[in-house]
């Protein structure tokens, strides 16, 4: 009779998976329905509307979506009127986008250059390419414009001590956020 061998997988549950987190900040005070609109029809996204988070003593507008297929979870986060004077970079009715997966830093760098770079002419044939680009310039022709956030990145020295206190201010604040977004257990699928 011939010996079978047996393997054991040992998995640690306590050691959460590897999971890239990218910070996306639009600065536009568009209604936050409308902007989630758009951005659901540019980038194929459904993100909906959830229970608000509670930072400080106020209330956050969150809309959230998970992408099946590429496994990204979206956060939006609206900050909302009277929420304090931290992180000034990020003030009342802008929106940050927290994108967590393997893709999430190439997802977030993606739509950061479509908003700063020129939109090729679309091909007259393709419909959605003309709607992409119809609202794209739609968006910045009302002054939506994006910021790419990297909290673990180093501030060049020559930075004044005013910006360096402001930037720490931001990451001290997007910590908050992803704390308050696991201990309330809030993804998107």
């Amino acid at each position: 009779m011939k010996k079978k061998n047996i393997y054991e997988l040992d998995w640690d549950d306590s050691e959460p998976l590897a999971t890239d987190v990218a910070f996306l900040l639009f600065h536009s005070v568009a209604p936050n329905y409308a902007f989630v609109d758009d951005l659901n029809k540019l980038y194929g996204l459904a993100l909906r509307r959830t229970d608000d988070i509670a930072l400080g003593e106020r209330s956050w507008p969150l809309f959230i979506y998970h992408d099946p297929l590429l496994h990204l979870d979206y956060h939006l986060i609206e900050r909302p009127p009277l929420s304090g004077s931290t992180a000034p970079m990020w003030t009342e009715g802008h929106k940050l986008l927290i994108v967590k997966g393997e893709r999430a830093v190439t997802t977030v760098a993606t739509i950061h250059d479509e908003f700063c770079t020129a939109t090729p002419s679309a091909d007259p044939s393709d419909l959605l390419a003309i709607q992409h680009t119809d609202l794209l310039e739609s968006l910045r022709s009302s002054f939506t414009t994006t910021t790419l956030i990297d909290p673990s990145a180093t501030l060049p020295a020559s930075t004044s001590k005013k910006t360096q206190r402001d930037y720490t201010s931001l990451c001290n604040l997007l910590e908050e956020i992803l704390d308050c977004l696991d201990m309330e257990n809030i993804c998107s699928n």
